[in-house]
């Protein structure tokens, strides 16, 4: 995939890469991570931890910031695996998931999000609702949504 690069060098290419620790995670960080190095600009990763913003007793706050300290390991987890070296910023937030997604992108004027999307049925999506299908709907920039690969991709050709 090839970008062009228009921002004159001064303002920043930003990408930002929602991710949710399944198996969207590393294709969405691949895609994000070239299209960042194709526009020779930097790469944000976020994660949204869905919990209420009612944490008040020390069990709870004890149980949030476990989890906060679990999603850094894991998006740091993540990284190791790529060979990016551009620079690479981590957000991690609470709260409703598509919404603070869309406000990282909003933060940092985001040129671009890439994020990961499950093959689901109408009656799946009508049940679960879709964090992607918001997203696309809430984002003031182009959203690139990426299936997880599960099976190989085999090309047929017939003589």
């Amino acid at each position: 995939m090839a970008i062009a690069n228009e921002s004159s060098g001064d303002s920043p290419y930003v990408v930002v890469a929602a991710l949710a620790f399944d198996e969207t995670s590393e294709p969405v960080l691949s895609e994000a991570a070239q299209i960042s190095a194709a526009a020779n600009r930097e790469l944000h990763l976020a994660h949204v931890i869905h919990e209420g913003p009612h944490a008040t007793s020390k069990g709870e706050l004890r149980s949030l910031e476990n989890h906060l300290n679990e999603a850094t390991g894991e998006l740091h987890r993540l990284l190791d695996k790529q060979s990016t070296r551009k620079r690479v910023i981590c957000h991690v937030r609470v709260g409703d998931v598509a919404r603070s997604i869309v406000q990282i992108a909003v933060d940092l004027s985001a040129d671009m999000l890439v994020i990961g999307t499950h093959k689901r049925n109408a009656v799946a999506q009508l049940l679960l609702g879709s964090v992607t299908k918001e997203v696309v709907a809430l984002a003031r920039c182009p959203v690139l949504s990426r299936f997880p690969r599960t099976t190989p991709v085999r090309l047929r050709l017939r003589a």
